[in-house]
């Protein structure tokens, strides 16, 4: 008992020699508090990544399973695109957390688009916002061809402004030409002159520039 009192004498004689020591000397229990704070806190966190880890991988197994029964059965023709909607959200719902939820959401939109009611299809998208830029232009440009079904311009074209900025400078002739022609439907012709000047001035391809001087002779 006289050692381990020595010890901790001679331990806090050469904490005290310093300003920090002093400190720390001073307010053990509130640095010990902090302490068992921060250890639990790590400990948490490494039980929350191993949850999200564990949720991922099966909603991955869960969107395999779903994918192997439903869309292989709807590209054999034998249940409906709304059908294969419906079965999506029900079996992913309590999955939208997950990294693969976004990536599932626009598998099942593309097999699904041209045969499925607009408002259903753009059901799956409604609400999810991209973590990277891949997904943000992904579900943007799926958004407003949905929203564009629905007759729905003004919203089709607050998606494709997500994507009119500098960071998508690879894919401004696509996205300008389309909002060209959400200007042009709902009748907002000098927005889309607008628009389809850009196209002609920028570096895109020649697919584009042809579309969008097409477009302006319509507007003439």
């Amino acid at each position: 008992m006289s050692t381990q009192t020595a010890e901790g004498t001679q331990f806090d004689s050469e904490l005290k020699k310093t300003e920090l020591g002093n400190v720390i000397s001073d307010n053990k229990g509130l640095f010990a508090a902090l302490l068992v704070v921060i250890f639990a806190g790590a400990i948490g966190f490494g039980f929350y990544q191993k949850s999200l880890e564990n949720k991922n991988e099966e909603a991955s197994k869960a969107f395999y399973l779903f994918s192997s029964d439903k869309l292989e059965k709807f590209k054999k023709g034998e249940v409906k695109a709304d059908e294969v909607v419906s079965s999506f959200k029900s079996t992913m719902s309590k999955y939208s957390s997950s990294k693969s939820y976004i990536g599932s959401a626009l598998i099942v939109f593309d097999a699904v688009n041209a045969k499925a009611e607009s408002e259903e299809v753009y059901s799956l998208l409604d609400g999810l916002t991209g973590q990277n830029i891949y997904q943000i232009y992904a579900l943007s440009m799926r958004k407003a061809a949905a929203l564009e079904n629905m007759k729905k311009y003004d919203e089709a074209i607050a998606a494709l402004n997500l994507i009119n900025s500098d960071q998508f400078k690879s894919v401004e002739g696509k996205v300008n030409l389309d909002l060209g022609r959400l200007h042009m439907l709902k009748g907002s012709n000098e927005q889309a002159r607008t628009h389809f000047d850009k196209v002609l001035k920028i570096n895109t391809q020649a697919e584009f520039k042809s579309l969008a001087t097409y477009y302006l002779s319509k507007l003439n």
